[in-house]
């Protein structure tokens, strides 16, 4: 079974097909505590290059494949290059004359060979890791960017709908808020109606902490949500465990457990192989399980499969978080209502909602929703620990006052879906770019090979996703207009000669 580019997720090199092999070699009590995997490790070009074996801890006979697939990609974000730690001698293969694998081997065996790395015959760098954006110098072997193109770039990038500017009524709204004084720390008129206009927009009782940004209300949330000892259960692709810096772990001192995915979602039976981790003083049990909707890779999760999970989450004793930074996306793209917002978040079980502003024409700051109130009780002294308290709130409150009126958020939205899905099919055309159903939400990420790649780029720029793939990123965001569109695939098509 392929489980996806996690070696590409953390490093950009190589693939890897899980399981090839999988035979018990520990046994406790009749039951597989640890078993003998071998991995075929590929390089990024798919050429095969050797095969690399490791032992990772089972929970049961019955979810030893999937435990071992979320050991196995612990293993390689453990490791400087993507290859796990090699059983060194043939102790650990304990074979019987049969030449088959003996249950019983001693687990001193086992464990001598567990932490006897040996150097790999041959040489591996890493090219780049996944979705950065920070400059970054262009690697020497990319060659020359090719011709210059003569057309005109567009106004507006195609890099990141943190880009994009303010939406002018949100602006408005906090020219109006700039108005007199008021008093600080959410204490103001404007602040407590947005709060009201939250609990309107989910048709329940809910808290609204207002906060700076997006890492600070994941980090926030995820504070009021856990209990000491517990740990965190994300996509290997969340926000939370690949673009926040160890924020989570710093900050709330929790484990995040990453479920490999590959496309940003994570599946009910992978959350249930977590239930080993329970009950036992040496693991730790998972607490919170965060959904991000949309993903990082633009794909949704639909009501149903939120409800799913939720419910999972909620019979394990967990309760659930959603990073909803795209949330105007997700709802705009699941049907633009205020009752498809609803369906994927309170309905369907979700605890704590990050809401997020910024990509969708906000100028800076997140709310926070307690959809379950229960998890509010400390949340005003935990933001101010988490050094999320804005003292002048309500230049964070107009914003919203102002993407709530008339679901305002919901139609930036939809605009930036759209201009997304209209790319897509004004280049769906050029095969080389690899791209398939239309984009779910507002992003698309198509194959482009250098110098083309180069060239783009230094005429209107967009980040790279990952460079081990030639794969780049390209996002809509909501002022994205019709000419902006036009005007880059016009440049595209001349880079590519059509």
């Amino acid at each position: 079974m392929v489980i996806g580019d996690q070696a590409n997720t953390y490093y950009g090199l190589c693939r890897f097909e899980y399981p090839l092999e999988s035979r018990p070699i520990v046994t406790r009590g009749g039951v597989n505590v640890a078993s003998h995997i071998i991995l075929h490790v590929f390089d990024c070009t798919g050429q095969y290059v050797d095969s690399v074996t490791e032992v990772v801890q089972l929970g049961s006979t019955n979810d030893e494949f999937l435990f071992a697939q979320i050991e196995l990609s612990r293993t390689l974000a453990r490791h400087p290059i993507p290859l796990p730690t090699r059983l060194a001698t043939e102790a650990s293969r304990a074979t019987d004359s049969s030449g088959d694998w003996q249950r019983d081997t001693a687990p001193e065996a086992t464990r001598s060979c567990l932490f006897a790395p040996i150097r790999p015959r041959w040489s591996l760098q890493p090219i780049a890791f996944r979705h950065d954006e920070s400059v970054r110098q262009k690697d020497d072997c990319a060659g020359d960017s090719g011709s210059k193109i003569s057309q005109p770039a567009p106004h507006r990038w195609f890099a990141s709908d943190n880009a994009a500017g303010a939406h002018p009524l949100v602006l408005e709204s906090i020219n109006r808020a700039n108005a007199g004084h008021a008093l600080a720390y959410g204490s103001d008129p404007l602040t407590k109606h947005v709060e009201r206009e939250f609990c309107a927009l989910f048709d329940a009782d809910v808290i609204t902490r207002f906060v700076y940004g997006g890492t600070g209300a994941n980090v926030f949330g995820l504070a009021c949500m856990l209990d000491k000892g517990d740990a965190v259960v994300c996509s290997s692709w969340a926000h939370i465990a690949v673009d926040e810096a160890g924020a989570p772990e710093r900050y709330l001192g929790a484990k995040l457990i990453t479920l490999p995915s590959i496309d940003g979602k994570i599946r009910p039976d992978a959350l249930r192989a977590l239930n080993s981790l329970r009950g036992s003083q040496h693991h730790t049990p998972p607490g919170v399980l965060s959904l991000t909707q949309a993903t990082e890779l633009g794909t949704l999760y639909t009501p149903e499969e939120v409800r799913e999970l939720c419910s999972v989450a909620h019979e394990m004793g967990m309760s659930v978080h959603m990073d909803g930074a795209r949330i105007a996306n997700a709802t705009a793209a699941l049907g633009a209502s205020r009752e498809v917002l609803r369906s994927f978040t309170i309905d369907a079980g979700v605890d704590v909602l990050t809401f997020g502003g910024t990509k969708a024409g906000a100028v800076f700051g997140e709310a926070v929703i307690f959809l379950n109130p229960v998890f509010a009780q400390r949340s005003l002294n935990l933001r101010k620990q988490s050094t999320q308290l804005h003292s002048k709130m309500r230049f964070i409150s107009a914003q919203y006052d102002a993407l709530l009126t008339d679901d305002l958020f919901i139609t930036l939205g939809a605009q930036a879906n759209r201009s997304a899905q209209t790319l897509h099919t004004k280049v769906a055309d050029i095969t080389d770019f690899a791209l398939d159903a239309l984009p779910a939400a507002n992003s698309l990420f198509p194959i482009v090979a250098e110098p083309r790649r180069t060239s783009l780029q230094e005429w209107s720029f967009f980040w790279d996703w990952d460079v081990s793939r030639n794969q780049v990123r390209w996002m809509t965001a909501w002022d994205i207009t019709n000419d902006d569109i036009e005007a880059f695939v016009a440049g595209i098509r001349q880079v590519y000669g059509l």
